[in-house]
């Protein structure tokens, strides 16, 4: 379990991915979707027999009664019934695999346990081995190749194999090493693995849309065409790749194995092979002719070339200005006392190579998989089947033909930055190669700032067709780096500005800091101003230093003197690097919200939502290529590309300012980061409310719930600004460390950003497809069964099954409005130190997934039966969850008391039997889980006395004798010496006995056993007395009818007149003085006589 638990964060990476890779898929199945509905005839499919297909006779056919064949149905259900079958149900449960793998590695009290941990292993080993087979299932239409497939994973097992039979008798290397090896490996594996299964599924150049002479429908168009040969090469590339990253990632994820592999060179060769069938995947199906071809090959080289030569130049520097660059110690005196002061420029170098080093290879992975995609699938669509032109070949991108300059355009740029991401990865995986020589020679850095502006480029050119919007993209890239570049330069040179310029500035701080956007601080030192004009950002360090400055103290020669200096020093030290940690992680999270909108944004540009033309009219000024949303929804298209863009962009231009590290640490200390990143999402919202849907009302709905998002978001800022002043008071009741807080925002973080990311592109590519975007005709006419008209860009099951589209509609949009949420709570943690709790955003994840999973119920079905089959999966899933928690809820229990308050161990609370140490406890609200795992994170706020040392001990005494294990807690019931719970206990624990417990003879002696049940119900007070019938709202006052008061037990048998006689009587029979008044004293004294006085009664 630790194995697993501590590779969690690229677990739950892996599972995101497939998660999404998969919804994708199974709302956009491969082999594309019908564009017309029909029978079973010759013309639509059915009655075309070919050898070896899977075409029983119409009569006996039983698909049309299972599933209607209409517009928007999947094609292959008719033509490979049984190969759509496997791919639908193996991809079904390995999506639901993913969200089980999800929701166990977000509480470890779930997997902590080994039935836990069994479901979490048996969940991964699932979804893998379904990975597998839907890919074999759906990206192949014959035997052969899904031989190949099976036959590949076989020979890549048993090649690793052999390496792990070698591998043993030599001696185990380095750890760290190890680790840092596995973590780029899986990295680099866990984002090609969805990327390579994707482009098998939906392969370059679509579908056939119907059976003809020659081929099928649902085969893909390249394969039947002029471009065979070229296809195969894409399958079996591609193929490879998909085949050695999901071998890898199986690999990894054994503990036995993983560490064998990674002192191997196999691991390493699955990787090259990984890599060169992206690029062989790339340059065969991204382009049609031989000389594309040969350029991506030869720029492969000269980027290759290119880093080489730094590396060269870089070595011949370090030898000629530093031929002795070896870390040296030295000695200083001062005061008449020796500091001794080490360099630390060799680690804190290597710490700065490794953040380049994953920093690289996060946006090497980010662009390789958009431009993966971009290349296989470009703008403008490529030409259908059967087109009217001869001139124009299918499968050909239609806007190389319609707008030849632009397309290249597209595509060098697109080629440029796929390649030099590819090479950028091989370099990274290789230690040697990625030395610091290099990364500080920023030989990479200056190759992913190309490919970003190669990402630029390409949309610019991609996304549009005419001059005034490549104008206005281009300007917008532009505007966005002016505004970021002047508000880091604003916050750095103070001091610098004109009056004007002053005022302006101190209006805008006054503002922000009536929204707590900036600090007082640093708004108090604009004020002052720097004296010497230097860019200096103000720390709480250089408050230290004024501080001690400021007291007047004169240097003395004592020992005591320095100490103190060196305790300064090291408390300086101490809050830089923390200042350096927080602006790490708020680094990373911005990178991380700007690759999602980078991402999303890019590929939606080049592909809008509604498709495109695929062929020419000039009666209603219809150009093939061009998106069909603009001619039909002019205002909508427009809407949705200026939002778009602005999204791109503003994240293109965080990542380029994140690369660069001054630039990078001031922008996110003067905001200028955080206001592009808002901006980009308000853009990516924009443009999901007017792409996604058609009409007002659902249109209403998406604005609805974007502006409830705003407000929330304004409401939280005042919330905020009047709970800061309540800061110092409630932060001694956090009891959660730090680093668990930030571990479970940053797993929220990639769960919001994969989600808005895939509910994005459902959104705007929504299930079934749209009208027009692979027709021949401009709009596509009404169909013959009497269906409503159609609209070219609307979507097609809309129009043939409106409640599903619904569904699965306000299922989509609510999990995405979810997942910004998240990731807009997340953000405001960047901005101020206090945020909202856990549980919300916990909440609103919770959200998001059960919206996916209606969403995908929804989409990706269109029969009850296989709706039914996902909704079972998923209950199954969400029944067996709860059970389990609440099986495990007494763990919860026991681990939430706090450690000193609670009465936990003993029969007080740690707060009472320590009261010296719980005086000076650090944290006071420390729980007993976190106390147990890890000892010191019990802290005190000074040194001890004797008082603490001796108290200190027996606390560790007292803790000793709870060392937590892995094995479940239990409980015991206190009130039973077998510690089983029982009725007779708990009632006797809730409803004590009236009397002493002498009465218990009462069952002891010789009587009848209705005697001795009316005596038992005597003492316990349960006769029906006048008192107990009136409580039971019976008949009758409760008054006695003798004396007119209150009539109980003790009344009638010994205070009324009438029972006084009585005893009056027995008295003067038996003898004694006896005066009592109820019953258990005077059965105490008859029990304290002697026995021979007792024999009478």
């Amino acid at each position: 379990m630790e194995f697993l638990w501590k590779w969690r964060k690229y677990l739950l990476l892996l599972a995101t991915l497939v998660a999404s890779v998969t919804y994708v898929a199974g709302l956009n199945p491969p082999g594309g979707i019908r564009s017309e509905d029909g029978g079973n005839d010759p013309e639509h499919g059915v009655g075309d027999v070919r050898l070896g297909a899977v075409n029983p006779p119409a009569p006996l056919s039983p698909a049309p009664a299972v599933y209607p064949f209409l517009v928007g149905d999947p094609v292959l259900v008719h033509t490979y019934a049984d190969r759509y079958t496997a791919f639908f149900y193996c991809n079904a449960a390995a999506f639901v695999a993913s969200l089980v793998i999800i929701m166990f590695l977000l509480d470890r009290r779930i997997s902590g346990n080994r039935v836990g941990l069994t479901v979490l292993r048996s969940a991964m080993l699932l979804d893998l081995l379904a990975l597998m087979a839907a890919f074999a299932a759906g990206s192949c239409r014959s035997v052969v190749g899904s031989i190949y497939v099976s036959a590949l994973f076989a020979l890549v097992f048993a090649y690793v194999a052999i390496h792990v039979r070698l591998e043993r008798s030599k001696e185990p290397a380095d750890e760290s090493h190890l680790k840092e090896r596995r973590k780029f490996l899986l990295l680099l594996a866990t984002f090609a693995t969805p990327l390579t299964y994707g482009a098998g599924l939906a392969p370059p150049g679509g579908f056939w849309s119907e059976t003809r002479a020659g081929h099928r429908a649902g085969a893909p168009l390249l394969h039947d065409g002029p471009y065979k040969i070229r296809y195969h090469a894409f399958f079996y590339a591609n193929a490879n790749s998909f085949v050695a990253s999901l071998a890898i990632i199986m690999l990894l994820m054994s503990s036995t194995l993983s560490g064998r592999l990674a002192r191997s060179y196999a691991l390493p060769v699955c990787v090259l092979v990984e890599l060169l069938g992206l690029m062989a995947a790339y340059a065969a199906g991204s382009c049609r002719w031989i000389t594309t071809t040969v350029y991506i090959a030869c720029l492969v080289g000269a980027v290759f070339l290119y880093i080489l030569l730094q590396v060269v130049i870089a070595g011949e520097w370090k030898q000629s200005n530093n031929p002795n660059n070896e870390e040296k110690l030295g000695v200083v005196q001062e005061g008449g006392v020796t500091r001794r002061l080490e360099s630390n420029n060799g680690q804190q170098g290597a710490e700065k190579v490794e953040e380049s080093r994953s920093l690289l290879l996060l946006l090497a992975t980010l662009a390789a998989t958009v431009t993966y995609q971009a290349g296989l699938s470009p703008p403008g669509g490529v030409w259908p089947e059967g087109h009217l032109d001869s001139s124009h070949t299918a499968g050909n991108p239609v806007l190389h033909d319609i707008n030849p300059k632009r397309y290249k355009a597209f595509y060098h740029c697109n080629t440029a930055a796929f390649v030099a991401s590819l090479v950028v990865i091989v370099i990274v995986q290789s230690k040697e190669l990625s030395s610091g020589a290099v990364v500080r020679r920023a030989a990479l850095n200056t190759v992913m700032i190309l490919d970003l502006f190669g990402l630029m480029g390409a949309y610019v050119a991609g996304s549009c067709r005419d001059g005034t919007t490549t104008i206005y993209v281009a300007s917008l890239a532009v505007a966005i780096f002016v505004y970021s570049i002047a508000k880091v330069v604003a916050f750095s040179a103070k001091g610098k500005h004109s009056k004007l310029t002053r005022w302006v500035q101190s209006m805008c701080d006054n503002l922000a800091r009536l929204l707590r956007l900036t600090s007082d601080v640093s708004s108090q030192q604009w004020k002052g101003g720097q004296a010497q004009g230097a860019v200096h950002v103000p720390t709480a360090a250089d408050h230290l230093q004024g501080e001690s400055s400021r007291q007047g103290v004169e240097p003395h020669q004592g020992a005591a003197q320095v100490h103190g200096e060196l305790d300064l020093e090291s408390e300086s030290k101490h809050i830089l690097q923390d200042e350096k940690r927080i602006l790490e992680r708020k680094r990373k999270f911005l990178l991380q919200l700007a690759i999602l909108a980078a991402t999303v944004t890019y590929q939606t540009g080049l592909n809008p939502p509604g498709g495109f033309w695929t062929k020419s009219d000039g009666g209603i000024s219809v150009t093939a290529g061009d998106p069909v949303l603009l001619d039909y929804y002019g205002v909508r298209y427009q809407v949705f590309f200026y939002c778009n863009a602005t999204g791109f962009m503003a994240s293109v231009a965080v990542i380029l300012l994140l690369v660069n590290q001054t630039l990078s640490k001031q922008g996110i200390r003067s905001h200028a980061l955080h206001v592009c990143i808002l901006v980009g999402l308000l853009g990516l919202m924009g443009a999901y409310a007017a792409g996604s849907c058609r009409k007002l009302r659902t249109s209403i709905y998406v604005f609805a719930l974007v502006a409830v998002v705003v407000a929330f978001l304004l409401v939280q800022i005042l919330l905020y600004v009047f709970a800061d002043r309540d800061h110092c008071k409630d932060k001694s009741k956090e009891d959660k460390p730090e680093s668990e807080r930030y571990l479970k925002r940053k797993y929220l973080m990639v769960l919001g950003i994969l989600a808005a990311s895939v509910t994005y592109q459902a959104g705007l590519a929504p299930p079934g497809g749209t009208w027009g975007d692979d027709d021949t005709a401009p709009s596509p006419s009404p169909s013959q069964s009497a269906y409503p008209p159609t609209v070219a860009g609307n979507p097609i099951l809309l129009d043939f099954n409106a409640p599903r589209y619904q569904a699965f509609f306000y299922c989509n949009a609510t999990s995405f409005v979810a997942s910004i949420v998240v990731i807009m709570l997340l953000l405001q943690r960047t901005l101020k130190p206090r945020g909202p709790p856990l549980w919300a955003m916990q909440t609103a994840v919770l959200l998001d997934l059960l919206g996916l999973l209606g969403a995908y119920a929804a989409g990706s079905c269109r029969d009850w039966e296989t709706s039914i089959y996902v909704i079972t999966l998923v209950a199954i899933v969400v029944l067996f969850i709860a059970l389990h928690v609440l099986l495990s809820f007494h763990v919860v229990f026991i681990k939430a008391k706090k450690l000193m308050p609670n009465k936990w161990s003993g029969t007080r609370p740690f707060a009472e039997r320590f009261y010296a140490l719980f005086s000076i406890c650090a944290r006071p609200q420390l729980t007993v889980g976190v106390a147990l795992a890890d000892l010191g994170s019990i802290a005190f706020r000074r040194t001890f006395g004797a008082a603490e040392h001796a108290q200190w001990e027996e606390l560790l005494e007292c803790i000793a004798l709870h060392t937590p294990s892995l094995e479940p807690d239990s409980l015991t019931w206190r009130l039973e010496p077998n510690g089983r719970f029982s009725t007779r206990s708990l009632y006797q624990a809730i409803v004590p006995t009236p009397g002493p417990i002498e009465l218990l003879v009462i069952w002891e002696i010789k009587l009848p056993m209705k005697i001795r049940i009316f005596l038992w119900q005597w003492v316990r007070g349960r006769l029906p007395s006048g008192t107990e019938v009136r409580k039971r709202n019976g008949p009758g006052d409760g008054l006695c009818p003798i004396c007119i008061v209150p009539e109980d037990s003790n009344h009638i048998f010994f205070q009324c007149p009438a029972a006084r006689f009585l005893w009056s009587c027995f008295r003067e029979v038996v003898g004694g003085v006896w005066c009592h008044y109820n019953l258990p004293d005077m059965f105490g004294d008859i029990l304290r006589l002697p026995n021979p006085r007792r024999a009478p009664f």
